[in-house]
């Protein structure tokens, strides 16, 4: 989109109006952003090139415009919301999703707009500074599955740099099974029975340079162009080790307090404490004790592995 084009932000919110606007504004700061309310005349706007509302229920001003403009609605909603927008020709949707969700806005209006119709990667290369600060990894495939853009954060997050990634498929970082996976939601996602077609979130093991696996999601985003046709998809992949981790601890936690309180002695309990001492907080060197009250002293019950190989 050249300098000088306008962007309209439009709804009934004027706090989500401004932030939407300073949003858009920050990752492509080449766009003239305008703002209004959702009562606001549509004469008193101005000629624009896109509008953008940011609820399902169209303002008034946005319903004008939408004759002679390319309307993106960017709201959040549920599936029976995005169906009903991605029914009308007219329309198009992007979810909200801090700044990396501005960043695909940015494109969806550009490819909207742009009579040049510039390529995925390009339209993201415009917006690199600002993806590029974002902490997770942002990425774009072409139609054929292959890296057109991806941010330091995803070269960061695989091990590879950002040159070795472009013009490489997305087997790279992918099994085969992940690659099957992501090409079947992609076809969901392309199709018509479904009432969201423009995006999914899964689960994946990433798989980095050194041959090492992260538990990763990757929220991934259909590309059209200005004709409607199929151009790639983009996505934000990040790293859920961490809560992966904390899942699988608040898991054997809970299997641990089952077995306590089936447990039907004292030395039994003695043995669970000591094996999710090992299993859950990884130690493995672990004696639990138990009070002698005949004798007032602590004596060992028992112990982890490792203790007793150690003897």
């Amino acid at each position: 989109m050249d300098r000088g084009e306008t962007v309209l932000v439009c709804g009934d919110e004027e706090e989500r109006v401004a932030e939407a606007a300073a949003g858009l504004e920050t990752t492509a700061p080449e766009f003239d952003v305008r703002t209004a309310g959702a009562e606001t005349a549509a004469e008193s706007v101005g000629a624009v090139d896109c509008a953008v509302s940011l609820q399902f229920d169209l303002p008034a001003l946005v319903t004008a415009l939408r004759a002679t403009v390319p309307v993106v609605v960017f709201a959040e909603g549920d599936a029976e919301q995005v169906a009903e927008v991605l029914a009308d020709e007219t329309l198009t949707y992007v979810r909200p999703d801090g700044q990396a969700g501005y960043a695909v806005l940015a494109h969806r209006i550009e490819s909207l707009a742009d009579t040049d119709e510039p390529s995925t990667g390009a339209a993201f290369d415009r917006h690199s500074e600002v993806i590029g600060a974002l902490d997770d990894g942002v990425y774009a495939l072409d139609d054929a599955g292959e890296f057109v853009f991806a941010n330091d954060a995803l070269a960061e997050l695989t091990g590879y740099s950002t040159e070795e990634l472009l013009g490489e498929h997305t087997i790279i970082i992918k099994d085969r099974e992940t690659v099957e996976l992501a090409e079947a939601k992609l076809r969901e996602l392309l199709s018509s029975s479904g009432p969201d077609e423009v995006e999914t979130t899964f689960e994946l093991p990433l798989r980095r340079a050194d041959g090492t696996t992260i538990a990763c999601e990757d929220h991934m985003t259909v590309l059209y162009g200005p004709d409607g046709e199929f151009r790639g998809t983009a996505g934000v992949i990040r790293d859920i080790s961490e809560r992966k981790r904390r899942e699988e601890l608040l898991s054997a936690l809970q299997e641990t307090s089952r077995s306590l309180m089936q447990a039907p002695s004292r030395e039994d309990v003695a043995g669970i404490v000591a094996a999710a001492t090992e299993r859950v907080l990884g130690l493995e060197m672990a004696v639990v004790r138990l009070y002698d009250a005949d004798e007032r002293v602590l004596r060992p019950a028992a112990a982890t592995d490792a203790v007793v190989e150690s003897l």
